[in-house]
């Protein structure tokens, strides 16, 4: 199988995944108006976070944009492994969102799945993504993916570093014994 993508517009390409994945965040977000308030807010944001955050608004963007002409390899390994990819961060996100909005306002986000990531939003979302790309063993769908996940990598650090002086001690605590993403790093 190559790696090589025939670019077409068609109903079962990847932009059902995307659309997926970013329609369940946007519903759970509609219903949930504390949490989006909270997952919004970029008022701490320093100007190179900024930065970060349209980069990587503006890449996940595109790639939902180009994932319209990148089809599904649909009766092959490369599809029914990148859905169980893709169904496994779909939930996990949904349950990481759970846990974001049950938490208090002045509280971090210690509970639930962030016992085990400190970022299991973003991870997941890019989970769920790189879900889409072995679905279609797309390669230029891939180099998306690699390069969306470094903005957004910046973006976690920010907030780390937010946490850290919103939180002070009792973060930083949580920091040491929790990984920044899923079981590593």
């Amino acid at each position: 199988m190559s790696f090589y993508t025939e670019l077409h517009i068609g109903l079962w390409n990847a932009w059902i995944g995307t659309a997926i994945a970013l329609g369940a965040q946007t519903l759970f977000t509609m219903l949930k108006p504390e949490a989006r308030k909270r997952l919004f807010n970029m008022s701490w944001y320093t100007s190179k976070d900024k930065i970060a955050a349209y980069l990587s608004m503006l890449l996940m963007y595109g790639m939902i944009i180009f994932s319209i002409w990148v089809p599904f390899k649909t009766g092959t390994a490369w599809f029914y492994t990148g859905l169980v990819i893709f169904l496994a961060g779909l939930i996990s996100s949904l349950i990481a969102l759970k846990n974001y909005a049950d938490t208090p306002q002045d509280e971090a986000i210690v509970k639930g799945i962030y016992r085990i990531s400190r970022n299991p939003l973003y991870f997941f979302y890019s989970v769920k993504m790189l879900g889409i790309c072995i679905a279609c063993a797309s390669l230029p769908m891939f180099i998306f993916w690699i390069i969306y996940n470094i903005p957004t990598h910046l973006i976690i650090i920010g907030e780390e570093r937010y946490c850290l002086e919103t939180y002070g001690d009792s973060f930083k605590e949580y920091m040491k014994k929790v990984p920044r993403y899923f079981l590593f790093f």
